[in-house]
């Protein structure tokens, strides 16, 4: 039985609750877009809409959980592991359209998901948020070797997106690790210089 199943067939019972505790982090984004779905095929049933709108609230806390454990959020003492899913001296961040930017520190979380399972270092897919202009489905690499100056690369989608929001989320981090105004941020496919952070 799937977990859509539950969410229709069984919107009185316990089951619910178990595909939710259960649930990957991509499962609950999945979960979260057909939850939102049904309430609006529920109609006139109120019963079901009131459950349905409380599953919502209960994924988003479940997401909220995940997102705790898998990002930093408090930058101030900010110390990537060496290691991760990226290269050595690499870790992942990923923006929204409004401005949110989330960076990770390689630190090994719980991911379950078709192709992967276990204690894993997070890679993009298993650290987005959001919905509409707050998703956070832009992604980029922040890159500090010890031998080279840090920078910042964007993906070729993140580049076609790029907007002011954007360009002051990626500013926002002067100060944290290495990052400092001289910071500079390029294209990664085809590689090419963009801006310096303190140009932003």
């Amino acid at each position: 039985m799937t977990t859509s199943t539950v969410i229709v067939e069984h919107y009185q019972g316990s089951l619910l609750e178990l595909s939710i505790e259960n649930a990957s982090l991509s499962g609950l984004f999945n979960l979260l877009k057909y939850t939102d779905n049904a309430i609006r095929r529920a109609g006139n049933n109120e019963n079901k809409k009131a459950f349905l709108v409380d599953c919502v609230a209960h994924i988003q806390k479940r997401i909220t959980y995940f997102q705790r454990a898998c990002w930093v959020t408090n930058l101030s003492n900010y110390t990537p592991q060496r290691e991760g899913h990226w290269p050595p001296y690499t870790a992942g961040f990923t923006l929204s359209l409004n401005g949110k930017i989330w960076l990770t520190d390689n630190a090994p979380i719980p991911i379950n998901r078709p192709d992967a399972e276990g204690v894993l270092y997070p890679s993009h897919r298993d650290l987005c948020s959001g919905k509409g202009d707050d998703a956070t489905i832009y992604s980029g690499l922040y890159c500090y070797g010890a031998q080279n100056s840090p920078a910042l690369f964007l993906y070729p989608d993140t580049v076609k997106a790029f907007n002011a929001s954007m360009k002051t989320a990626l500013c926002s981090l002067i100060g944290v690790h290495r990052i400092t105004g001289e910071t500079k941020v390029y294209a990664n496919s085809p590689r090419q210089f963009l801006f310096a952070l303190k140009d932003g």
